[in-house]
């Protein structure tokens, strides 16, 4: 059955996002991927499955840019992050990168 093949597991992620994680998100589409949103040191990690089952940070992005997450989403390729300050971006998931933001428009929630 279901509920036998499914599997917690505790996380630690203070070394990465040092003053709380806020936000998580797991995209299943091509293989299982952990989107964390946080504030600290790493405002934003991902999360793979390695190759004998446990998971493993993947990549990360500092505060340099952003000062915190406040809601992350995957879709497809891209990651939308609204910040700590309403503050909307577009991020490549793989790379890592901004790819698009909208910073005269003030968003609440999406």
């Amino acid at each position: 059955a279901l509920k036998e093949q499914i599997k917690i597991k505790y996380i630690q992620t203070e070394d990465k996002h040092t003053d709380g994680c806020n936000h998580a998100v797991i995209d299943c589409s091509k293989n299982v991927k952990l989107l964390i949103g946080g504030t600290g040191d790493y405002i934003l990690s991902t999360w793979n499955m390695n190759t004998i089952k446990d998971i493993e940070v993947s990549n990360v992005f500092d505060s340099s840019i952003l000062k915190g997450v406040k809601k992350c989403q995957i879709v497809g390729s891209t990651i939308f992050v609204l910040d700590d300050t309403n503050f909307l971006s577009m991020w490549d998931a793989y790379a890592f990168v901004m790819i698009w933001s909208w910073p005269t428009v003030h968003i609440q929630d999406f």
